[in-house]
């Protein structure tokens, strides 16, 4: 029992880790796709 709930929140530690790498990545993404956008904006005024 005890050796199942530790494995248990094992899993859920992972979960909590994976999903906040994701985000990472995500708005990383995110922000790379406005930073690329706002500079070809830039180029395109000057």
């Amino acid at each position: 029992m005890l050796i199942a709930k530790a494995g248990a929140d094992n899993q859920t530690q992972r979960a909590k880790i994976l999903a906040k790498f994701a985000l990472k990545i995500i708005y990383s993404q995110k922000f790379t796709i406005f930073l690329s956008k706002y500079f070809n904006d830039i180029g395109a005024t000057v």
